[in-house]
């Protein structure tokens, strides 16, 4: 998964701005897997509080941008 990861989070992150029910499942599985989000920073190991504040800001990016957007 490293090494792909941020391309990866990129193409999911477009589909979940259409789909809020897919982006509660998503955020849902991240936080179940208690495993940091290994697609920042170079694929460096975090803990899982830093995996739920990146989760979350994810979601808000994602958010914020289908809306900015024009």
């Amino acid at each position: 998964m490293e090494g792909t990861g941020g391309y990866q989070l990129g193409s999911q992150g477009v589909a979940l701005t259409n789909n809020w029910a897919t982006m509660s499942n998503y955020l849902r599985s991240r936080l179940q897997d208690g495993r940091a989000v290994d697609y920042w920073l170079g694929g460096r190991h975090y803990t899982t509080l830093q995996s739920i504040a990146s989760s979350l800001a994810v979601a808000y990016m994602a958010v914020w941008w289908q809306y900015k957007a024009p």
